[in-house]
């Protein structure tokens, strides 16, 4: 069943991250990246104890670097650092470093194995609250024959879930491809097809690390089909477009600023909700990406934890936001070069300097849409709670989003929406 099929009834939002690691062989056909520049250096990672900290900063480190992109954006920083973290467990001395700051997980591996299994319990629990899912796999694929240590392998067996499975990439390097592509199509429930294209995967490749994220989620507080109407959204060209924009009153943690209105919408269960930030003016959203540090968010989401729910008017239109990218140069350029050179020391992998990353490939689509399960139709009475004020969210104009696991703040899911497509 693909995204296109699914009902109206359904609000879900899908990942797919993929990381391939090539042996330093002469031939290879994604040359390595050196002296790369993208964006901007990431912000400063808090202590090795602040977990959540971390998972944020490296999300906004890796928004800031993309963010020029045009159009809507979409990627899982969950999915991206699961899979550059398999990679991480073989690298050492300044490969090790470079990681170590550009993803904030710590030097130490006792520590970074802690943080792994922290986050893994917590998204773990996710799938046991009311109507929601969420599917992680992790995946490597190795040329048989190629010696790769045992205590690299046990490492990614206790902490990620992982194995390695052998392949004859020497042999049949396409016929691999295909075999890759069917486990990222059947882990992402048919979503994702064809991530690695023809050409990628080289007789000189010799270890391929895969990372798959799913989630679906009712929300907490539903919207009702009947109220969405036909509006108007306003892009970034200036152009007004027509939205199917959902509309529902409720109960929200909510926070509002000279610049920007933030609205907190829990999914059913409460562990997991999505922040939608709307710029104050039309064109505004330019200036909230830049200002946008883990500071900000970090107080930001202590104010959404804090302040007593209000009552607010929710206007949002249905949206679907994909994004597909090589985040090599963009890596590289934030602060890790070496991981991505034929200097690059994964030695933790094999017992020597064999390997470099060559392709970062990731494949991202988020999809929202109006109704929820049974239990948010239930929580729908909240409607007809009477305050004083209701607040007014009318996202008519380009914003942000974020999908986050509440108690550790990792980052799901996040991007911009610039031009909702009508279904």
């Amino acid at each position: 069943m693909t995204w296109r099929k699914r009902t109206i009834r359904d609000l879900g939002a899908y990942v797919l991250g993929v990381l391939c690691l090539l042996a330093v062989l002469l031939g290879c056909t994604a040359p390595p990246v050196q002296g790369a520049s993208a964006g901007q250096a990431p912000a400063a990672c808090p202590g090795d104890a602040e977990i959540k900290g971390g998972h944020q900063t490296f999300a906004l480190s890796l928004y800031a670097a993309i963010r020029g992109r045009d159009g809507n954006v979409s990627l899982s920083p969950l999915s991206i650092s699961s899979v550059l973290g398999l990679a991480y467990e073989g690298a050492r001395t300044t490969t090790r470093e470079q990681m170590a700051r550009v993803l904030c997980f710590p030097l130490d591996a006792e520590e970074f194995h802690h943080q792994v299994s922290g986050t893994r319990q917590a998204l773990g629990r996710v799938s046991d609250s009311s109507g929601l899912r969420l599917d992680m796999a992790n995946a490597l694929w190795g040329q048989q024959g190629y010696r790769f240590l045992d205590t690299y392998q046990a490492d990614l067996e206790r902490y990620h879930a992982s194995e390695l499975r052998q392949v004859d990439f020497r042999g049949m390097p396409d016929s691999v491809r295909i075999i890759i592509n069917t486990w990222i199509r059947d882990s992402t429930g048919g979503i994702i097809r064809d991530l690695v294209k023809q050409g990628m995967i080289t007789a000189e490749t010799r270890l391929v690390l895969t990372n798959a994220v799913y989630f679906k989620g009712s929300w907490a507080q539903g919207f009702d089909r009947r109220d969405t109407k036909t509006s108007s959204f306003l892009t970034p060209d200036g152009a007004g477009v027509p939205v199917d924009m959902m509309e529902r009153t409720g109960d929200f943690a909510y926070l509002e600023t000279p610049s920007v209105k933030v609205l907190d919408m829990p999914y059913a269960g409460d562990r997991v909700s999505m922040v939608v930030v709307l710029p104050g003016k039309k064109d505004g959203l330019p200036q909230v990406e830049s200002s946008l540090g883990p500071s900000v968010l970090t107080r930001w989401m202590k104010q959404l934890e804090t302040a007593p729910p209000v009552q607010v008017r929710v206007r949002l239109p249905r949206f679907t936001a994909a994004g597909e990218f090589d985040l090599s140069r963009t890596l590289a350029g934030m602060g890790m070069p070496s991981a991505f050179t034929p200097d690059a020391d994964f030695s933790g992998m094999t017992g020597a300097k064999r390997l470099f990353i060559a392709r970062v490939i990731h494949k991202a689509l988020v999809e929202v849409n109006e109704e929820g399960t049974e239990a948010a139709a239930a929580s729908a009475a909240i409607m007809t709670k009477s305050v004083p004020r209701v607040r007014e969210f009318l996202a008519d104009h380009p914003f942000l989003f974020l999908i986050r696991e509440r108690s550790t703040g990792t980052i799901l899911f996040m991007g911009r929406v610039a031009a909702p497509r009508r279904s």
